[in-house]
């Protein structure tokens, strides 16, 4: 049994947003232009998609399950579950994913959410995944993944580090994956900073200071349960936060900078739940992975949360 990654549907808006709207919406005059400059020369941040005002969340996610149905079929799916860091922006009583799956026929089928980790919520249900399917006879587990924030612009950027976006996912884990085996996966939690975006300026400086180390943390967890370090890996997939994070982690931990894929951070900054899953189907397209490479995926949630997989191509 190989359980593993057979298919990657995406939806990325074609509107961006430019870091000067998003900084206008927060920053007073005199810092503007200090600021965008300091997010586009030090961290890499230029840009960030966002979905026209008008549009549904169930919208949104569902051009990413058409976009997967392009490529395989999914006739076998047992399960679905959808990743999310942000309360759904729905009406009451809304059944989003009964409107996102109806078009497909996949209405029926057990569904549930997963969002207790934030934006590293993809990995508490890859866990889910792959226990489900070492202990079942499921072929297939459908991944959704997706957040928008048009109700709340403010909420796109976060001072002086972050662009946030609007994006979605849908992920296909089969048992028969021939590339993008599942090897390890596992979340690890830092409860000193559990109040999240309620936290004081003081706290949050410690968060920083302890960013890296709980990404490090959270890496070797993972690496463990797969029996390797991290110079087996041979490419880290981002959580697309800023280039400053992952220079940082980089120098801390003697990992090659060139091998984390960082392509996509100018381009769309954080996308919520679905960075590393956008940055493993762009090296795809662009066919950067060899038969049998490695790579991680990583997602830090506010809480402080990391997820972390381990997959060979």
């Amino acid at each position: 049994m190989n359980i593993g990654i057979t298919g990657i549907g995406v939806y990325i808006p074609e509107r961006m947003q430019q870091a000067e709207e998003l900084v206008n919406l927060v920053s007073t005059a005199d810092k503007k232009r200090s600021e965008v400059k300091m997010l586009k020369r030090m961290h890499h941040l230029h840009q960030t998609p966002i979905v026209d005002e008008d549009q549904p969340l169930e919208e949104t996610i569902r051009l990413a399950v058409a976009d997967l149905k392009q490529h395989v079929t999914l006739d076998q799916v047992d399960l679905i579950l959808y990743s999310h860091a942000l309360l759904t922006q729905v009406p009451y009583q809304h059944d989003l994913l009964y409107k996102v799956l109806q078009p497909f026929g996949l209405e029926n089928i057990r569904r549930y959410g997963v969002a207790q980790l934030n934006c590293a919520s993809p990995f508490a249900s890859m866990q889910l995944i792959q226990d489900y399917m070492d202990q079942t006879e499921a072929r297939q587990v459908l991944l959704l993944c997706g957040d928008q924030t048009n109700l709340y612009p403010k909420a796109r950027y976060v001072m002086r580090s972050l662009l946030i976006g609007d994006a979605a996912t849908a992920v296909l884990f089969s048992k028969s994956a021939e590339t993008n085996r599942l090897l390890a996966c596992s979340t690890h939690f830092d409860d000193r900073f559990s109040e999240g975006i309620y936290e004081d300026d003081q706290q949050v400086r410690f968060f920083n200071e302890q960013y890296q180390t709980n990404i490090f943390s959270g890496i070797q967890k993972t690496l463990a349960k797969a029996n390797r370090k991290l110079d087996d890996v041979d490419y880290i997939l981002p959580h697309n936060v800023n280039r400053t994070t992952w220079r940082t982690f980089c120098q801390q931990y003697d990992f090659p900078l060139e091998r984390v894929v960082m392509d996509l951070i100018p381009q769309l900054g954080h996308t919520y739940t679905t960075d590393s899953q956008l940055v493993l189907h762009d090296c795809m397209e662009k066919q950067r992975l060899n038969k049998g490479d490695t790579y991680l995926m990583i997602a830090v949630g506010l809480g402080c949360f990391v997820g972390s997989a381990l997959f060979e191509y």
